[in-house]
């Protein structure tokens, strides 16, 4: 055989080798790789993470939350529990990877618009005088009914209407409308009490400006101290009547609320729920009223009441109270919100 064909027939072999070295060498090449995530994610929501590497063979998926996976498809899903920021990554066959960043938020509960009417209420109320009372709902309105103090039969159809109260308190007034066609309903409270007493004096005295004219037009009033009446008239051993001294007649006082914020109230009711306050604690506040209504759960209890199911209510995060003051700083109502630990699993309610 010709030496020359020895060498040509070498060299092919030598190459051809060469050839499929090289390609089972590089049988599966590195390229890049891309991770898609969506660009609005809320907790508890599945998110679904894929990349557009489809010719892998093994894909390691970390979610950045302490959770990595291993499959075989280029697309997996993932739920978070917690709102933040995630550092994402995907490796493909343990050599092409791939981080990407996801914002987890939590998602925003759907605001209601409140079509209830909205009730104006005098800054001062006394008892037996009229007070009036006025709808300032900004919504179209068809009709009207007023309750006062848990009256079954209507008092008043019109937008504005006057009561008179006849005793002190809290006192409960109920307005039901149609709103947009539709039945809304609001109930407030009004705190009555006596006019102070310097007030009443003064409109007493306006009646008693006027005297007759007569003798004695000076002006001069004689007060004429009538005798015992088991002493003759015209004795001799008249007895030395001494006037009675001036008594002095204390103005009654009006209860005055100490200050405190929404959120101090909300502090010291988790005393209560702790066992370390009692209802008594909050007698500066309430003016020492401690029955004044409190609205919790779609429920009404007095004050006392309600803090005896305070200490019964179990894993509170935090109380939310929205007190009503009156013109004295006095709370009179307070509306409760309660949120509650969340238990395994989900099981639980967070607010109520």
């Amino acid at each position: 055989m010709d030496e020359q064909v020895v060498y040509t027939m070498a060299g092919i072999c030598l190459i051809s080798i060469v050839i499929l070295a090289f390609r089972y060498t590089i049988r599966n090449p590195f390229v890049p790789v891309n991770m898609s995530i969506p660009d609005s994610v809320f907790v508890n929501d599945p998110v679904k993470i894929k990349t557009d590497a489809k010719a892998g063979e093994k894909y390691s998926f970390d979610f950045g939350n302490g959770i990595v996976e291993t499959e075989s498809t280029s697309s997996i899903y993932q739920t978070y529990k917690e709102a933040k920021t995630y550092t994402l990554m995907v490796k493909v066959d343990g050599r092409c990877t791939d981080i990407q960043t996801l914002v987890v938020s939590e998602r925003k509960p759907m605001i209601v618009q409140d079509f209830r009417p909205i009730i104006k209420i005098p800054d001062m109320a006394f008892v037996n005088e009229y007070l009036t009372f006025s709808d300032e709902s900004p919504y179209s309105t068809t009709s009207r009914e007023w309750y006062f103090e848990d009256n079954s039969e209507v008092d008043g159809r019109s937008k504005s209407v006057s009561h008179t109260f006849k005793t002190t308190g809290n006192k409960k007034i109920v307005l039901n409308a149609v709103i947009n066609g539709k039945t809304e309903s609001t109930t407030a409270y009004v705190f009555i009490q006596n006019r102070p007493v310097e007030e009443s004096q003064g409109l007493n005295d306006k009646a008693n400006t006027t005297h007759k004219k007569g003798n004695n037009a000076g002006g001069r009033i004689v007060l004429v101290q009538p005798a015992p009446p088991n002493e003759p008239i015209g004795t001799e051993n008249t007895k030395n009547i001494t006037p009675p001294e001036n008594i002095n007649h204390e103005e009654t006082e009006v209860k005055k609320g100490a200050d405190i914020s929404d959120a101090q109230l909300g502090s010291l009711l988790m005393e209560v729920s702790e066992d370390k306050k009692s209802a008594a604690d909050f007698n500066t506040y309430l003016c020492d009223n401690l029955n004044i209504p409190v609205r919790y759960n779609k429920k009404s209890y007095s004050f006392s009441e309600f803090c005896s199911v305070l200490k019964q209510i179990k894993k509170i995060i935090k109380i939310t109270p929205y007190p009503s003051r009156n013109q004295n700083n006095c709370i009179f109502l307070i509306d409760i919100k309660i949120k509650e630990k969340v238990g395994p699993l989900g099981i639980g309610r967070k607010t109520r």
